[in-house]
């Protein structure tokens, strides 16, 4: 038997899923084995950290969407003539909320109308619509919940803003489709996108895509690990203990996971 028929007989046992779509709340899911189980001996990738661009880390542990009040909703107020606002870390109920919407440039977080908040782009900052990340139903059809949550003046929320999908490429060490604080991820067979950037590398635990480091996948059935993101048939993109470079059915066109051999 070749070494090549050996090596593909022995990936093919691999049960391993890519996180499902959704920013935090997608659990890893079994997508079966490799689809055709290339295999190619490789070492480091370059390094796909966040951007250095100076913005905070958003605490991905506390409450998916924290506050006295749902902003994306604009109600929960206790005093029916305010309103809750996103102008801060949390929510509040504000007396008078600002007039600018989608897309309208802003320079303040206290700019934007009920339902929306001037988020941090490359170019300054754009009033958006809120949406929370674990229930996202605030966003019109075919929209998502992505973006980082940061607000213009750099502080960091546990909301996200209703966009249409980005596609991107997440072998590129920068990636032009996403903002800072943001990574690109595999998001499905079909599907990558902008999600906020996290920290996780090689066998770091995961459940949803962007737990992981701009450059991993989040992979397994049941308990889900970080795994580098390479390219078929290049020398170089695993590191030492992270074994070859195979295809997945969700891999994009051209890339594979760096799976341990044993």
């Amino acid at each position: 038997m070749t070494t090549r028929t050996t090596s593909s007989l022995l990936v093919a046992t691999l049960v391993v899923g890519l996180a499902g779509c959704g920013d935090d709340d997608g659990a890893p899911t079994d997508f079966g084995a490799p689809r055709d189980a290339i295999m190619v001996v490789d070492g480091p990738l370059e390094d796909f950290g966040a951007s250095d661009t100076g913005v905070p880390e958003v605490d991905m542990s506390g409450p998916v969407c924290p506050g006295i009040c749902r902003p994306d909703e604009i109600d929960g107020c206790s005093d029916t003539s305010a309103t809750c606002v996103l102008e801060g870390a949390e929510p509040r109920c504000a007396a008078t909320t600002g007039t600018l919407e989608a897309g309208t440039p802003c320079e303040d977080a206290d700019q934007c109308a009920a339902g929306y908040a001037c988020f941090q782009r490359r170019t300054g900052g754009v009033c958006g619509r809120i949406c929370c990340p674990g229930d996202p139903t605030t966003c019109t059809v075919g929209q998502v919940c992505r973006g980082t949550g940061i607000l213009v003046d750099g502080v960091a929320t546990g909301y996200g803003e209703c966009q249409e999908p980005r596609m991107c490429d997440v072998l590129a060490a920068t990636v032009e489709a996403c903002q800072p604080g943001e990574g690109c991820y595999i998001i499905s067979a079909e599907e990558t996108g902008c999600l906020r950037a996290g920290t996780g590398e090689t066998a770091a635990a995961c459940e949803a895509p962007n737990d992981c480091a701009p450059g991993f996948a989040c992979v397994g059935a049941f308990d889900g690990t970080c795994a580098r993101i390479c390219r078929l048939g290049r020398m170089g993109d695993c590191e030492d203990g992270e074994g070859t470079c195979v295809a997945y059915a969700q891999s994009p066109d051209g890339t594979g996971l760096c799976t341990p051999e044993t």
